[in-house]
């Protein structure tokens, strides 16, 4: 994710998803590490869009709470809100 490698998170999430194991892609793509952050999380931090949607596709969740309150949702907010405020100064 961070390295925006959409065809990589492509390949890995249709590999899991046809291999028939839900729990683990849901576990992969929705349970953060020490911080709490998700894959979705770090997919929005970094900006990466295509990788974000595709997540959200396979069942990422755009409320989930990490360790520091944040949720992805919040977090793509605050990002845009500081990418606008910076384009306007």
């Amino acid at each position: 994710i961070k390295h925006n490698d959409f065809a990589t998170v492509q390949e890995m999430l249709a590999k899991h998803n046809f291999q028939n194991s839900g729990n683990f892609l849901n576990k992969l793509i929705n349970e953060g590490g020490e911080s709490g952050w998700t894959a979705v999380h770090w997919a929005v931090y970094f900006g990466n869009l295509d990788i974000f949607q595709e997540l959200l596709v396979f069942g990422g969740d755009i409320n989930s709470e990490a360790e520091d309150g944040w949720t992805p949702l919040q977090l793509a907010v605050y990002k845009n809100n500081k990418s606008s405020n910076e384009r306007n100064n």
